[in-house]
């Protein structure tokens, strides 16, 4: 059934994209049940030549739905297969296909409003399926083991606020404020004046409604615009989760809207997916959690911020992270050291616990 040439040769293709990876492929279903035990060379099975040509045309998006539908099977410790495909070297094609996706979907001020149309304004009834009660998208920090997901964001949003060091009074601004559970908690909890800029219409909507009803409509204002078009002057700016909906070609973009709208005696604080460590420095500091697979993104979002003057402060980063980020100077790899290019300087600052 499956011996055409055809089969052969879109299966010979798939092999080729996953070596050196251990793993087996084959084409069709199995004939016996499948276990998902460990053992040493998992098999993927694959179930007709459409699944084929979906994989070979964007692994990365597809493995997932076909595995959703039943196309693809795996048989072993699919964990482990994973992680092995995720550490392969990127190959042409799909180092060319990236860059095509990026041109394609090219966040400018107009493609940003088309995304976040297809993704976030799906409905809010959609996402308070799984989301926690206020709806917070990013990912949370679990104080303790046991903690549930409500503590676990809350904790989160404090996490933040206190690495921002904020005093009541201050002005701040977030970029990419989601259904404003931060921006609320910072008003609430510390008693800012924030503005936070999204350009979600379902997500303003859940915001300003819960901000009205909790009387906090006075000391936020959800701004319905791109965080490009940010102006004023502010005490903190801070942006989580918003890098990666940014994307490397316009991490500069960031960067400057961060240098315009701070001060030499105010902070910024961005994360994105990967641990929840930061650090805030005064002295216009981008404060970045990074690992070791985020190298690239650290070293590019870095040369921008510090292409606009502003300080990159290191927080319990891997010494290989920090040193390839900073091969253009020799730097210190300390877990609480900052490097201030254009000033020569070393900075220590204080890192606050959680």
């Amino acid at each position: 059934m499956h011996d055409s040439w055809i089969d052969r040769a879109l299966l010979s293709l798939v092999r080729k994209m996953v070596k050196p990876a251990p793993v087996r492929i084959s084409l069709g279903t199995p004939q016996t049940e499948i276990t998902t035990l460990p053992s040493s060379v998992p098999t993927t099975w694959i179930k007709d030549r459409s699944s084929l040509i979906a994989l070979l045309r964007n692994p990365q998006m597809n493995f997932g739905d076909l595995y959703s539908e039943g196309r693809i099977m795996v048989e072993g410790d699919l964990v482990g297969l994973l992680e092995s495909l995720y550490r392969l070297p990127s190959k042409w094609p799909a180092k060319l296909q990236s860059r095509w996706l990026t041109l394609k979907q090219s966040n400018s001020l107009r493609g940003s409003r088309r995304h976040v149309r297809h993704h976030y304004d799906l409905s809010n009834d959609f996402y308070r399926l799984w989301l926690d009660s206020q709806m917070v998208y990013t990912c949370a920090y679990f104080p303790q083991e046991n903690a549930g997901l409500e503590e676990a964001q809350r904790a989160k949003l404090d996490l933040v606020c206190r690495k921002l060091w904020l005093r009541p009074g201050e002005k701040v601004v977030e970029a990419g404020c989601g259904w404003g559970a931060l921006s609320l908690h910072m008003a609430r909890h510390y008693g800012v004046r924030v503005k936070a800029f999204n350009i979600s219409r379902e997500q303003l909507a859940f915001a300003r409604e819960r901000a009205k009803r909790e009387g906090l409509d006075g000391q936020v204002e959800f701004i319905e615009d791109d965080y490009r078009n940010v102006r004023g002057q502010f005490d903190a700016f801070v942006s989580v989760g918003m890098l990666e909906h940014v994307g490397k070609s316009h991490h500069a973009d960031m960067g400057r809207v961060i240098q315009r709208s701070l001060d030499r005696t105010t902070s910024a604080c961005l994360t994105w997916r990967t641990s929840a460590s930061t650090t805030r420095a005064r002295w216009n500091s981008g404060c970045m959690p990074l690992s070791d697979r985020m190298t690239p993104w650290l070293a590019c979002s870095t040369h921008a911020l510090r292409a606009c003057g502003a300080s990159i402060w290191q927080d319990r980063l891997p010494a290989s992270v920090w040193a390839q980020c900073n091969s253009s100077r020799s730097c210190s790899p300390d877990a609480n050291a900052a490097i201030c290019h254009g000033r020569e300087r070393i900075f220590t600052t204080k890192t606050i616990n959680p």
